[in-house]
């Protein structure tokens, strides 16, 4: 890109290599990652931007929605190959949720780098807007490098997560109906 092309702010820059590192992937198309990393809100105001991302990271997060989604699914099934399928299905619930990619985008420091509009700017940028990103982020990560790349980073960024829980989650609802019952899941499983 020329150096007076309105989008060169837009490509990544030092800091915003730094803070992705922990993704693993340098972009070999970083409009890519710059369209990750705008927020619809963004475009309201600038047409130049508008015109290069008229959905703004939408599409690429609806994306990278469902390559998350299969990466963990498969990610589980290699990590705890003896788990019934109900488990499996709530560690994948957990570590796929909007709080979940809130906090791995906060911890890499994609705040920072998402562009916002005036009507989203705000001291802290909303956990759903991180999510968002970061799924985006990831769907950029598919179509640069494929999926075998975008699950490599997403094993590198869930890495402890996926390792952390030696159990699968329990739901609030079974959880509150065992306690009202007696029951001790701990005690049941060794009964199976």
């Amino acid at each position: 890109m020329a150096a007076s092309d309105p989008l060169q702010p837009l490509l990544p820059c030092d800091p915003l290599k730094t803070s992705l590192a922990d993704l693993g992937h340098d972009f070999a198309r970083p409009e890519l990652l710059a369209e990750a990393l705008t927020h619809r809100s963004a475009l309201d105001r600038q047409p130049d931007l508008k015109q290069a991302f008229p959905n703004g990271n939408e599409r690429l997060e609806f994306l990278g929605d469902r390559v998350l989604s299969l990466a963990m699914a498969d990610l589980l099934l290699r990590r705890f190959p003896h788990e019934r399928e109900g488990d499996l299905a709530r560690r994948h619930a957990s570590l796929v949720r909007t709080a979940t990619l809130a906090e791995l985008a906060g911890e890499i420091g994609l705040g920072a780098h998402i562009r916002l509009g005036d009507s989203e700017a705000q001291d802290a940028v909303r956990p759903t807007i991180l999510a968002d990103a970061l799924e985006a982020v990831l769907g950029a990560v598919f179509v640069d490098a494929g999926f075998a790349v975008a699950a490599a980073c997403i094993e590198r960024l869930w890495g402890t997560r996926l390792s952390a829980a030696l159990s699968a989650p329990r739901d609030a609802k079974t959880s509150l109906q065992e306690q009202q019952a007696g029951h001790h899941p701990q005690q049941e499983r060794r009964h199976e």
